[in-house]
């Protein structure tokens, strides 16, 4: 198999820099390593990206995956909406894959010859730009005896990507960029109504939270643990109706998260959120539900992992900077976690409640309603794509 798939994040070592990636998974038998890896290397430099005639097909195709995935997926559309106003990484995702990702899709005319030969152009100098010897790294696994061969076969093809001293050569594996150098935030607001044809509608909401490394940051995931398994279960999903709702905590980004799934009440969502944070602030769970959110959080991390997902795992944790002895202080944190630590991280996190970004994301009569309940707010409606 061969899997080509965009991934960005903050440095846990430098917050205010960050890493984008195009990375290409291939999975292969010993006895055809070579002929994977040559299928590789074909498809990164032949492929033809200038066939206006497939570009189309391509573009029509992936245009309707993304519109058919809103539906099924619309709280991570949500979710990652809320996120990417407050932090530049998710404010890139989204634009990778996310509702400005869709708008882009829907503004790009297939029909239009001369703007599918400009695309192919963009996409061609695109290739040239990224494929180069010096911006790649390659992580290897196998069996002990097949790492040097496959090392030895792999740097046998290397030299057919240009590198430094040959035309148009850019850039370098690792060249981070800063948070003045990214994409600009999207518009300041409190409130956003997205308009999708739906019964039932998905809320999000995000705030500031903690940094991975920080203390609070492995408090914050036992907070969100409580509230996704006892509170968020029972305030959103047996007396609300929705089919799903959860809490996470962002570190990387350094946020605290929402959501709801195919929820009936979905404005309704986005108020019971911080009220959550408010229950634990004020001492309203039991220690059976700290014991069990330590239980099943440090169990997450401990979990097996095949050789395939260990190796992407230890190379995340390499380019990001999350060594042994960060993951180390955060279980330890977490084996010490007491009532009292959960109360006052929960607190401070519904001080920054107002800084909270909230989205809808729903039919449009429920947008219009919601938009009813903050008439003071920086808000913004918008019919999404579809």
């Amino acid at each position: 198999g061969i899997y080509p798939y965009l991934e960005e994040s903050p440095k846990v070592s430098r917050r205010d820099e960050y890493l984008e990636l195009l990375l290409f998974r291939l999975k292969s038998l010993e006895d055809s390593a070579d002929e994977a890896l040559s299928l590789l290397t074909e498809l990164l430099l032949q492929a033809e990206v200038d066939d206006v005639k497939r570009l189309r097909e391509v573009l029509l195709e992936y245009r309707n995956d993304m519109r058919s995935a809103v539906i099924p997926a619309g709280h991570s559309f949500a979710s990652l909406r809320a996120r990417s106003r407050i932090s530049h990484s998710a404010a890139v995702e989204e634009e990778w894959r996310g509702v400005e990702q869709l708008e882009f899709l829907s503004g790009l005319d297939p029909r239009n010859e001369e703007k599918m030969r400009a695309l192919a152009r963009r996409l061609s100098d695109l290739r040239g730009k990224l494929l180069r010897r010096e911006r790649m790294l390659v992580n290897v696994t196998a069996e002990g005896e097949w790492v040097a061969t496959l090392q030895q076969r792999i740097g046998a093809l290397l030299p057919r990507f240009q590198g430094d001293g040959e035309s148009g050569s850019e850039g370098r594996f690792g060249e981070e960029r800063s948070a003045a150098a990214y994409a600009e935030l999207g518009e300041p607001v409190d409130w956003e109504g997205l308009e999708i044809p739906a019964a039932v509608g998905y809320a999000a909401l995000a705030l500031p939270g903690a940094y991975f490394g920080e203390d609070a940051h492995a408090l914050q995931v036992l907070i969100a643990h409580i509230l996704k398994t006892d509170y968020l279960w029972e305030k959103i999903r047996m007396n609300g109706g929705a089919y799903g709702a959860g809490a996470s905590a962002h570190g990387l980004e350094g946020l605290f998260s929402f959501f709801s799934y195919r929820d009936p009440s979905a404005a309704d969502s986005l108020e019971v959120f911080l009220r959550g944070l408010e229950q634990i602030a004020e001492g309203r769970f039991t220690e059976s539900d700290l014991e069990q959110a330590v239980i099943s959080v440090v169990g997450h991390d401990l979990r097996p992992h095949s050789p395939g997902e260990k190796s992407l795992i230890g190379l995340r944790r390499t380019l990001l900077g999350i060594t042994d002895d960060i993951r180390r202080e955060k279980r330890r944190t977490l084996l010490a976690a007491g009532r009292d630590n959960l109360q006052e991280e929960a607190q401070a996190l519904t001080e920054t409640a107002e800084k909270a970004v909230r989205v809808l994301l729903a039919s449009r009569d429920t947008v219009a309603e919601a938009a009813g309940r903050y008439p003071q707010a920086r808000s913004r409606r918008a019919r999404v794509s579809m």
